[in-house]
């Protein structure tokens, strides 16, 4: 006989997670929960709230659900992931079922794969990675622990992604290249080079953007 799957608890409950929400409702999943600061005037889908994920009693709480770290920004959501693996251990994937997935991938716990979006073979994502709506992720691709491939970018072939870097929406790495660590590619640019690590680029051709 087969366990039941667990409801699903969110920490973060504000545009990202909408569609963090909408993902898991429509692989058959329910979504019942909130952790933040406080609680949410604007609860749109009704969801009940535990607390702040900090506290012991809010913790205890998620125990009996799966959660998921449903926040934008990469490097809030590296932190608060970390905080919850040492307590509760791995976090749910949401999967949207209209996503084109290669089989045998290697997905990280905690990661989205949004609407659309299309991860083709011999792929591996880290953890805690947005694979937002109708991103492309093509062949031997890599992506970092807490990247962001935003709505529509294209990663062409064998492209590697580092941790908490942000490929903007529309954009488009050509094959081979590297995007380094904490790195931000703008909406819409080309990169046609290797991105350093914490670089800011912009463009077609892509180019770095002075400090």
């Amino acid at each position: 006989m087969e366990r039941a799957q667990k409801s699903i608890a969110l920490v973060g409950y504000s545009g990202h997670a909408y569609v963090v929400i909408n993902t898991f409702q429509q692989a058959q999943r329910q979504v019942a929960a909130y952790c933040e600061r406080g609680k949410k005037e604007k609860n749109p889908y009704a969801l009940a709230y535990l607390g702040q994920e900090t506290d012991e009693a809010t913790l205890l709480l998620l125990k009996q659900y799966d959660y998921f770290v449903a926040i934008g920004d990469n490097r809030l959501r590296k932190k608060i992931t970390e905080h919850l693996e040492e307590h509760l251990g791995k976090a749910a994937i949401a999967h949207h079922p209209n996503a084109i997935v290669a089989p045998h991938l290697e997905i990280g716990p905690g990661t989205l794969i949004g609407a659309g979006a299309v991860l083709n073979p011999a792929c591996s994502l880290g953890r805690g990675v947005i694979c937002n709506t109708c991103c492309i992720i093509e062949h031997e691709c890599k992506i970092g622990n807490f990247a962001h491939i935003a709505p529509g970018a294209i990663l062409t072939g064998n492209v590697s992604v580092g941790e908490c870097a942000v490929v903007g929406a529309g954009a488009t790495i050509l094959p081979g290249l590297t995007i380094g660590r904490y790195a931000i590619v703008g909406a819409g640019a080309t990169v046609t080079r290797h991105v350093p690590e914490g670089a800011v680029v912009v463009g077609t051709p892509a180019t770095a953007l002075s400090t």
